[in-house]
């Protein structure tokens, strides 16, 4: 059976639109489309040349089409088999390569799904560090005429600053930003590179070009919260204050605030992170940072109290939190089996960040399943490869995280190997 899919949700889009909105999230963008599952992604194809749910079922027990090898890839993909879903990818871009030119012109939609897992294929080799291949992929995208030039460009100069080509990586991004002036994104793609680098003071004059460069609110508010986190980063509390009443002064501030009150928290700032707080709208994020607050005051009572609280709440009442909600309920002993009930779904919505997922390790851990724990960590440092700065592991910190959840040290130690200072 084909998996259950509304295409209703994806409205009149196309194969073309809703790919490139994708690839607008692998580089950090926020969009309409990123808590779409893949697999729904992956019917764009066929309703690209107007087919149906059933179409797509067909599409999905037939071996061998282009459609079902895209499917195919992008599900390997979705489940961490990255090795697996390159080798499919390749398999469609060299058939769709030996179409006729007529054909192309007749079925553009084939031509989209040719630079589709083109552009796969390079981001795939780029995580697993295959970063040659990744490179010349890249720059076959660029010339080939495959829409997002500038993207292509980008990719290409990232990848050659994992290869340990900085300068050329910085230098191709320059001459990106210097031959498409008035366009924020090229310094402020710049300025984010340069602090993944800590080159700080690059980082800032880049990304504050970024800030004179946008046009929009929006825009501005992006270059103004990309300093935010340079100055965080940097522990300068009081610039990165500024800059976040800087990315509103065009709106109201938004009520969750949770950012600030973050760096503060981690700066031991805490009487100052709870006026922060106090606005806060979202209870299960309020109540669990709440409870931090009063665990590093020595308070442990009042935390627990807190987060128990919390635990006790329903999650999918609210659109966010669910990380928050989870940690409360481990920290408060609840069953194992909700807390992973919970993060998978959000994982399905591609709502996790690493760090949930570490939490998600540490309930699966909890309940003595090595198997699931090994996948899902495995699964954590692929997206901390594709992240920037690149990483081949989980943090010192998230090791702490998780340790400390686990609870019973043997059964944390054998996956230490998956985060700095491991083995």
């Amino acid at each position: 059976m084909g998996p259950e899919i509304d295409l209703s949700l994806l409205g009149s889009h196309t194969f073309h639109s809703v790919f490139t909105l994708a690839y607008l999230e692998y580089i950090g963008k926020d969009c309409t489309y990123a808590n779409i599952p893949l697999t729904l992604l992956c019917s764009t194809v066929i309703m690209a040349v107007e087919s149906t749910e059933e179409d797509l079922t067909l599409a999905m027990r037939i071996p061998d089409t282009y459609e079902s090898i895209f499917i195919k890839a992008r599900v390997h993909s979705a489940e961490g088999e990255l090795e697996e879903a390159a080798l499919e990818y390749k398999r469609l871009s060299d058939r769709l390569a030996n179409l006729k030119p007529e054909l192309w012109k007749r079925r553009p939609q084939l031509r989209d799904m040719y630079y589709a897992s083109l552009a796969e294929q390079a981001r795939i080799h780029h995580v697993l560090g295959n970063l040659e291949q990744s490179l010349a992929l890249y720059r076959q995208l660029d010339e080939s005429g495959a829409p997002g030039k500038t993207l292509w460009r980008r990719e290409a100069a990232r990848v050659l600053i994992d290869m340990g080509h900085v300068e050329q990586g910085l230098d191709e991004l320059r001459a990106e930003a210097v031959t498409t002036p008035g366009n924020h994104e090229n310094w402020l793609v710049i300025g984010l590179e340069c602090k993944a680098l800590g080159r700080w003071e690059e980082a800032e004059e880049n990304l504050k070009r970024a800030v004179r460069n946008a046009l929009t609110s929006e825009s501005k508010q992006e270059s103004y919260l990309a300093l935010f986190d340079l100055y965080r980063s940097q522990g300068r509390i009081e610039d990165a204050i500024t800059v976040w009443a800087q990315a509103w002064e065009d709106e109201t501030e938004p009520s969750d605030t949770f950012p600030v009150y973050q760096m503060l928290i981690e700066s031991g700032q805490l009487e100052r992170a709870r006026e922060y707080l106090e606005r806060e709208t979202n209870p299960l994020r309020r109540g669990f940072y709440q409870g931090l607050c009063e665990a590093r005051q020595g308070r442990a009572r009042e935390a627990e109290r807190r987060w128990k609280k919390v635990a006790e709440m329903k999650p999918f009442e609210f659109e966010d939190g669910h990380e928050e909600w989870a940690e409360a309920a481990l920290r408060t002993n609840s069953p194992p089996e909700e807390v992973i009930r919970v993060l998978e779904k959000s994982a399905n919505a591609k709502r996790l960040t690493p760090r949930g997922i570490v939490l998600l390790a540490a309930a699966e851990a909890r309940l003595g399943h090595a198997n699931h724990v090994e996948k899902i960590l495995k699964r954590a440092c692929l997206m901390k490869r594709g992240g920037r700065p690149r990483r081949e592991r989980l943090s010192a910190e998230e090791w702490s995280l998780f340790s400390e959840l686990v609870a019973e040290p043997g059964a944390s130690q054998e996956f230490k190997n998956f985060f700095d200072g491991g083995s």
